[in-house]
């Protein structure tokens, strides 16, 4: 919320830290995720006012948020300068051109994600979040945001996994003897502390390098920040994944139940390679920021 005005601070902002209020972030659409200039949802101006039409897709808490931030093309062909955020209060506009979609159905069942349509959708112009066309150096800063999290989640969730599994094999018999004594088992131990270690060795490198150029929501950014920054969220990403299928395949039969915490982690695990910018997204930008961009 760095880019709020004083009068959204009040209104949004504060009662959202205090845990008063939900929101939800609408950017993704259907036809429309990484690659943000393939937006469809738009605002235009009519008079002092805005109205926004369109849908978005794949949104958390969709049907229960008090607060919307909403990104939507106002300047079609401009570039960077293409966009713009809009924050408003959800349930001031239900039936006023604001209205729950479809939900979706989830690897999680959680009935949490979902779309939400604007139809005709006036707003004033105090909804603007930050500066007008000035939307895609906000989402950036979200991004980025979302991204340097993985370290802390990751790890946490990498290291407790570790332990569970070392807990079930030194405790399940078989053959006479605890499944850890099986080397097979042993080195799957052993690659899941690999990948932990190595993983939040490079996340703590990348959270001391990207304080030299200053505060993170200081727009644009060094090229070689922006690739370690998708370096962390590709390494966390796919490193946890990793350890949680391993603990998952080590506690078999029990692994799979639903009701598991190891089964409810593989899921994040496996969730985790798409929000957020997809894991081959990761790669091109990596690869991009080491000059190989031809276009």
């Amino acid at each position: 919320m760095l880019k709020a005005h004083p009068h959204q601070k009040e209104q949004f902002t504060d009662p959202l830290v205090k845990g008063l209020k939900t929101s939800l972030h609408g950017v993704t659409e259907t036809g429309a995720g990484s690659n943000l200039y393939d937006m469809k949802t738009n605002a235009v101006r009519k008079g002092s006012d805005w109205v926004l039409n369109g849908t978005k897709a794949y949104i958390t808490n969709f049907f229960d948020a008090d607060v919307a931030q909403v990104l939507a093309i106002t300047n079609p062909g401009g570039g960077r300068q293409s966009f713009t955020y809009f924050m408003f209060d959800t349930k001031e506009y239900a039936g006023r051109g604001y209205e729950i979609g479809q939900l979706y159905q989830t690897m999680f069942g959680d009935g949490y994600t979902g779309e939400i349509h604007f139809k005709d959708m006036v707003l004033p112009e105090s909804a603007v979040l930050g500066e007008v066309n000035g939307g895609f150096d906000i989402a950036v800063m979200s991004f980025n945001y979302t991204r340097m999290r993985r370290a802390g989640m990751c790890s946490g969730w990498s290291k407790y996994l570790i332990e569970k599994t070392l807990e079930r094999v030194k405790t399940r018999v078989v053959g006479g003897e605890p499944l850890g004594a099986k080397q097979g088992i042993q080195w799957m131990i052993a690659d899941m502390y690999l990948d932990w270690q190595q993983t939040r060795s490079l996340s703590l490198d990348v959270a001391r390098a990207i304080d030299s150029p200053g505060p993170w929501w200081n727009l644009p950014r060094p090229s070689d920040e922006v690739r370690r920054i998708c370096s962390l969220k590709l390494s966390n990403d796919e490193s946890f994944y990793r350890v949680a299928d391993r603990a998952l395949q080590i506690h078999g039969g029990l692994g799979v139940l639903r009701d598991t915490d190891i089964n409810k982690l593989f899921q994040i695990a496996r969730n985790l390679r798409i929000p957020g910018g997809t894991d081959e997204v990761q790669r091109t930008t990596i690869a991009e920021t080491l000059g190989l961009r031809f276009n």
